[in-house]
């Protein structure tokens, strides 16, 4: 699991520096992500554009991770 909590971190980190591309080039073209809400994102394009426009929409955000295992 180390490889995967670096990946999740390094995405954070692009994302909360507002890095579009390095979120892009982070993100695997299989990826399923559910969100509150009911929202399912999948793949890398549609991760991608969901982040992009939460970015937009809060071009303050700031992720605060906490290992909890």
């Amino acid at each position: 699991m180390g490889e995967a909590l670096d990946t999740v971190k390094r995405v954070l980190a692009a994302f909360d520096a507002g890095d579009e591309a390095a979120v892009r080039s982070l993100l695997d073209a299989d990826l399923v992500v559910e969100a509150p809400g009911g929202v399912r994102i999948e793949g890398r394009d549609a991760g991608a554009g969901y982040s992009a426009a939460f970015l937009a929409a809060f071009d303050d955000a700031d992720v605060d991770t906490h290992i909890l295992a």
